[in-house]
C-alpha cells in the first residue's frame, strides 16, 4: 500500500514539472532559416515526421492555419536557447527553481529545482498567443527576471515585454494560442 502511495506522488510530482516546463509563451521572436514550409498539415506528429525528414532542428506548427514551418539554425539563432532569448514577449509560471536548461543547481533559496530541458518540455513553446485573463499587477521592469521574482511574492505567472518593459502579475492566466514551435529532440506528447 505504501509503494502505491509514493508511485503516486512521484506521479504527481512529474506531471507538474510538465506543466511548469511547458507553460510557456514567446511571442516576437527572431526564426532561424527556413527550411521548408508545408501546407496542410492537420496533426502536430505530421510536423515532427515532416521535420524528421528534413534533419529540421526546430519546427512551427499551426493547427489553425495548418501549416507546418521548418527551421535550420543559422548564424543569428544557434540553438533552441537563442531563439528564446531573442523573444520580445516572454511568459512563465513564476516558480523561481525553474530551468530551461537539462539540469539545474539547488541552493539555498532553491532546495529543489525542475530543469525543463528536453527531456521534459523545455524545447515546447506557445507562440500567437492571446490572454484572455486580467492582469492583477502591471508595472515597468528593467528585466524579465526582476519581473518575474516581483510576479512570484505574490502570483503566479509573469509576462514581461522587452521592448516596453512592461510586466504584468496573474493570478492565473487563461490563454489561446494559435501556434506552436518545438526544438528537435523535445518530447512533445507530453507536452500538448
Amino acid at each position: 500500500m505504501l509503494s502505491l502511495v509514493l508511485f503516486i506522488a512521484f506521479l504527481g510530482s512529474a506531471f507538474a514539472q510538465i506543466d511548469v516546463c511547458r507553460d510557456t509563451i514567446y511571442e516576437d521572436c527572431l526564426y532561424p532559416s527556413v527550411i521548408q514550409e508545408l501546407e496542410y498539415i492537420y496533426d502536430i506528429a505530421d510536423c515532427a515526421d515532416y521535420c524528421n525528414a528534413y534533419y529540421c532542428e526546430m519546427f512551427r506548427f499551426n493547427p489553425v492555419d495548418e501549416i507546418c514551418t521548418m527551421y535550420e539554425f543559422d548564424s543569428n539563432i544557434t540553438s533552441v536557447q537563442d531563439f528564446q532569448a531573442s523573444c520580445n514577449v516572454i511568459a512563465t509560471a513564476t516558480d523561481d527553481c525553474v530551468s530551461f536548461e537539462d539540469t539545474c543547481q539547488t541552493d539555498d533559496l532553491c532546495p529543489s529545482c525542475t530543469a525543463c530541458g528536453y527531456g521534459t518540455c523545455g524545447g515546447y513553446m506557445n507562440s500567437d498567443c492571446q490572454i484572455t485573463s486580467s492582469a492583477a499587477e502591471t508595472f515597468e521592469s528593467d528585466s524579465f527576471d526582476f519581473c518575474k521574482q516581483f510576479c512570484n511574492s505574490y502570483y503566479n505567472f509573469a509576462v514581461y515585454n522587452k521592448e516596453t518593459r512592461e510586466c504584468q502579475c496573474y493570478e492565473t492566466v487563461e490563454r489561446e494560442c494559435e501556434t506552436i514551435v518545438v526544438g528537435q529532440g523535445t518530447d512533445y506528447t507530453n507536452c500538448s
